[in-house]
């Protein structure tokens, strides 16, 4: 029975507490007063953790600002780098198509001009020196060829084909009497 007795009080209690402002206002004011230094340290303590915690906080975020400018920094640069290499592939580009454009100019007027030289080499005196003066403009035209394919190579930082470039540039081409000599032995 005792039990009971106190289950309604206690719930009488809690009904005039939660409905019932001044009766509200007056237990506080009571429990503040029965135990003040319990609630100010538990107040301080709390004061004190936020304090802690704020400054934690403010360390993180100083340390991933300092990062960020960091990164910012190294963005910045990488971007200036692909921009100075963009601009370097573009020129390459240009340089190795102008290039391409001589060297297919080229070959395509030597193949021309051995086609037309064919009826001259076949006349019998005449072309010796049709076929001597040929060979001179295949050679020169295959030496110009030569000399720009170098110039690309060494556009990429290839190494240069430069043994075959001075074998090719330095074919000696016989005279028209030293060919006749040789046909006749």
């Amino acid at each position: 029975m005792r039990w009971m007795i106190l289950f309604f009080a206690t719930t009488i209690f809690n009904i005039f507490l939660l409905t019932n402002a001044a009766f509200f206002s007056m237990v506080s004011g009571f429990v503040q007063n029965l135990a003040p230094g319990m609630m100010a340290s538990s107040m301080y303590a709390a004061s004190m953790m936020q304090k802690q915690k704020l400054t934690t906080l403010q360390a993180k975020n100083a340390n991933l600002a300092s990062k960020n400018t960091l990164l910012n920094r190294h963005q910045t640069h990488l971007n200036q780098k692909l921009n100075t290499l963009n601009q370097k592939q573009k020129r390459l580009q240009k340089l190795v198509s102008t290039k391409a454009s001589n060297i297919s100019k080229r070959i395509r007027a030597t193949t021309l001009a051995g086609l037309k030289r064919m009826p001259a080499e076949a006349v019998p005196v005449v072309g010796l020196s049709v076929l001597l003066g040929g060979i001179a403009y295949d050679i020169s035209q295959g030496c110009h060829n030569m000399e720009e394919l170098n110039q690309i190579l060494t556009l990429i930082e290839a190494p240069p084909e430069n043994a075959l470039s001075s074998d090719l540039c330095q074919i000696k081409i016989p005279t028209l009497e030293e060919l006749k000599q040789q046909i006749k032995n």
